[in-house]
């Protein structure tokens, strides 16, 4: 087979480090009992360390190239499914259903794979939306994006993904990968990251809905204090001023300087009735 050149419309940054490799395949933990899904295997990185100490690897891979080319390198391996397909169209909670059925025996789900890094967020969204049969989830996503999911009240990164992510998974980061692990060469470096969703949100919330419109509502327009960036909301400014007194919170404060349980208790405060 002739060579294949990586797609940059795909993002198709290939892990080349095999060090790299290893401390990702150990940081997932894969018994024999696991079921895995391999995002975007590429030529094979990950795919074959997965598959050595999995139940059974599903890699979905949108190149037919690489799919070609993995069914070929893989064809000994029995318990591997290369599928031609693209991931953020999948139906997850169904097809884990379907691998759940096949494999009634199976212990945890865990999701690994080298995450392109232009998608990254619709990636771990579409993730999060199916924790309900996920158990573990360690992906390489690009650094300043890692440094975001996971940054503290405060910081500039602090936003309304983060408190997203936070809320439904506890998220954290393992370790640093340069951009020299991958071929062709990223202009970014990139960081492994762990998700293990949550039995029960990480705040107890009445309206979950809500309590995200005014976590969008205060990120909306960051730089302006909360008093007017809630506006938005459509709601009096006085509501809005009174439910920031009543949860003891400064209205000239910044979205970034909440915490997770401030925005609970805010959401509280706001919701109409309250």
């Amino acid at each position: 087979m002739s060579p294949i050149r990586s797609r940059k419309d795909l993002g198709q940054n290939l892990l080349i480090d095999g060090s790299v490799r290893d401390r990702i395949v150990e940081a997932a933990a894969i018994s024999p009992s696991d079921i895995v899904i391999e995002i975007g295997p590429g030529k094979g990185a990950l795919t074959s360390s997965l598959a050595k100490r999995a139940l059974f690897l599903l890699a979905v891979e949108i190149d037919k190239r690489l799919c070609d080319y993995l069914c070929e390198r893989l064809s000994d391996a029995k318990n591997v499914e290369v599928r031609h397909g693209d991931f953020l169209r999948m139906n997850l909670l169904e097809e884990i259903g379907k691998l759940r059925q096949r494999f009634p025996k199976a212990g945890a789900v865990k999701i690994v794979s080298n995450v392109p890094f232009y998608i990254t967020t619709p990636i771990i969204t579409k993730i999060i939306e199916s924790r309900a049969v996920i158990d573990m989830c360690v992906v390489t996503i690009q650094k300043e994006v890692a440094e975001r999911f996971t940054a503290s009240p405060g910081s500039k990164r602090y936003g309304a993904i983060t408190l997203f992510l936070n809320y439904h998974a506890e998220v954290s980061v393992l370790f640093p990968v340069p951009r020299e692990a991958f071929r062709p060469k990223p202009e970014v470096d990139g960081a492994v990251i762990r998700i293990i969703p949550r039995l029960k949100p990480a705040v107890e919330v009445r309206d979950e809905e809500f309590f995200f419109r005014v976590i969008r509502a205060a990120f909306g327009k960051r730089r302006k204090m909360l008093k007017n960036s809630l506006l938005s909301l459509a709601l009096p400014q006085e509501a809005i001023e009174k439910a920031l007194k009543k949860c003891g919170l400064d209205a000239r404060l910044r979205a970034e300087r909440l915490t997770i349980e401030d925005f609970a208790g805010l959401s509280r405060a706001l919701a109409p009735g309250a």
